[in-house]
């Protein structure tokens, strides 16, 4: 009707596209390209690391892809052109390195060596009518390529160019250094520099007044990156977007439930990558929010309502991606221990609802109540013995019921349900004994635990906190992540691993920290790096973790993943399989 979709039908239409669309082939459009691509990355001194071949199919579908933006291409009635592509392959499966590849000068002589086109929109463009200038820009000693990352990740990047590669870059982290003399000739005689998100307006403008020509710009982790609404928009040939959140350049400020987009899976032929990445979805119970983080500065850049926006993302398919190694995941029931005054708002919430016989046992579990056996009550009270007899068969006085989880009160040996008598004394400042009215403390609270509870005297009797200790203990030489929302149990944990000689270190929002906590972890000095900030570890390299320790269940699913694949990339050892630990408490 009118063209006009659904928000359900065009969020699934969309997302099947991504899947078609993957790179899984060579494209009919521009074959010879796409071949010569793969052949020149065959043979390069520039890198030290032989590429795997996702990474090499994503290098010749970037070059494909630019000239196709550059040509302009139509697909399905809609003509489109530009200067943008996102990389959108998994976390951890390579793509820094295909940038970087993407950069070197044997890739870049496939496509007009020595000319470079801005093809910026003029003023005279409107909705009938567009025009750019044509001109070429010779490509000299004035051209550079722009590295934009977050604050966190440029020692990563700097790791990654040394590592694999013998480009020559720079680095400019600190607005003091565009105050030298000598900055215009090191960005110059480089030809590709590496700049915090902080410091883009500043590099920008100085670029501008040294007349240095931005070639291509690439933004990792782009759906994170914040750079300011206000500042200057570039003039550069082509941008790239790094990002594993590839649902986030999709759609504007929407939440995706798989669970709404399987009553319409019928309507759509799925691509089997669709399906399956579905049925993921909806297997992990996940709610997807792609609202991106950034400044307007990204939000802009992407056609929100075009209708084939997916033309933008290049991605393999589910065959040709890297495979992980395997994961041993395995949950630790742990104790709980808290008192009357901090009893979790769980088992609170309105008027004491969730006291209930079900929850009875753990909670006096929790709260170290002594446990009594009827023979040893008859051998205590000797004097009373018939009354208790007598008293013992009789239902509950405060709700009339047959005694579940049996309390006694010495004061007149009646029984009550646990959960009636202990929701009675906390709903009292002066509680008093229902039947004779003398005072009622809780520690005259005589517990009879049933026969058919005893499995509750066989719950773990160590908290997370001395579980997490115990756990790192027996491998001490192995190196640990633990997560947990909460910096508190960082210090809980601290002090216990420090006395055995185990170095761990906290993730800060500090840089400088920063960079020595993660050179420390990965020089195998810090054994435990505990992460509370997820955004400090997006996009980190952490493969020398063997444990990844989650402290309580992880509720949000973005969190989880980040986590899991900072420690599954590219780099770990197939016969290194990553030990998922969930330390659950025995009332979650």
């Amino acid at each position: 009707m009118n063209g006009i979709e659904s928000p359900l039908f065009e969020q699934l239409r969309v997302i099947n596209t991504v899947f078609e669309n993957a790179i899984d082939e060579e494209p009919s459009d521009y074959p010879e390209l796409y071949s010569k691509a793969l052949q020149t990355l065959q043979n390069t001194h520039l890198l030290k690391t032989h590429l795997m071949p996702n990474q090499s199919r994503l290098i010749a579908s970037m070059v494909v892809h630019r000239q196709r933006m550059r040509n302009g291409f139509v697909r399905n009635g809609q003509m489109m052109r530009g200067k943008l592509g996102i990389l959108a392959d998994p976390p951890g499966s390579g793509k820094s390195l295909a940038a970087l590849t993407y950069l070197m000068p044997h890739v870049q002589s496939l496509l007009d060596p020595d000319t470079i086109q801005d093809n910026e929109l003029n003023p005279n463009s409107n909705r009938y009518f567009f025009s750019h200038g044509v001109s070429n820009h010779r490509l000299d000693t004035s051209c550079v390529d722009i590295l934009i990352v977050p604050p966190h990740l440029i020692q990563q990047w700097t790791m990654e160019l040394e590592t694999h590669t013998r480009l020559e870059y720079v680095v400019l982290d600190n607005r003091r250094v565009l105050r030298n003399k000598t900055t215009p000739s090191l960005i110059t005689n480089s030809k590709l520099m590496i700049i915090p998100t902080r410091m883009y307006k500043d590099v920008y403008d100085f670029c501008q007044d040294q007349q240095i020509t931005w070639r291509h710009v690439i933004i990792d982790e782009a759906a994170a990156a914040h750079i300011s609404p206000n500042d200057s928009l570039p003039s550069f040939e082509f941008m790239w977007l790094i990002t594993s959140n590839w649902l986030g350049f999709l759609f504007k400020n929407v939440y995706i439930n798989p669970h709404d987009l399987e009553y319409i899976r019928d309507r759509i032929p799925l691509n089997t990558d669709c399906e399956v990445w579905l049925d993921a979805m909806i297997k992990q119970d996940a709610t997807i929010s792609t609202p991106i983080e950034a400044s307007n500065f990204i939000r802009n850049l992407i056609p929100w309502n075009h209708k084939e926006r997916s033309a933008l993302i290049l991605r393999n398919s589910s065959e040709n991606q890297i495979v992980y190694p395997s994961v041993e995941s395995h949950t630790i029931d742990c104790a709980v221990h808290f008192t009357i005054g901090t009893i979790p708002q769980l088992f609170i919430k309105n008027n004491y609802e969730g006291l209930t016989h079900e929850h009875l046992p753990l909670i006096f579990k929790a709260l170290s109540v002594q446990e009594y056996s009827m023979d040893r009550i008859k051998e205590m009270f000797d004097s009373r013995l018939s009354l208790i007899k007598e008293k013992e068969a009789d239902d509950c006085s405060i709700c009339l019921e047959s005694v579940q989880h049996r309390v006694m009160l010495p004061c007149c040996m009646n029984f009550f349900c646990g959960a009636c008598i202990f929701k009675h004394l906390l709903s009292q400042i002066y509680a008093k004994c229902p039947t004779c009215r003398a005072d009622l403390y809780f520690p005259n609270m005589m517990y009879v635990p049933d026969s058919t509870n005893q499995d509750v005297s066989s719950n773990p009797v160590l908290n997370k906190h001395e579980t997490c200790v115990d756990y790192i203990l027996k491998h001490p030489l192995e190196q640990h992540i633990v997560y947990s929302p909460f910096e508190n149990n960082y210090y809980q944990v601290y002090p216990k691993l420090q006395e055995r000689g185990i170095q761990c270190e906290l993730v800060e929002n500090h840089i400088a920290k920063f960079n020595k906590t993660l050179a420390s972890f990965h020089a195998g000095t810090t054994k435990v790096l505990f992460i509370s900030t997820v955004e400090m570890i997006r996009g980190l390299n952490l493969t020398h973790a063997k444990h990844l320790i989650f402290f309580g269940k992880c509720f949000s699913y973005e969190v989880y993943n980040v986590l899991l694949h900072s420690v599954l990339r590219v780099g770990r050892k197939p016969d290194s399989p990553l030990k998922l630990v969930h330390l659950r408490s025995c009332l979650e």
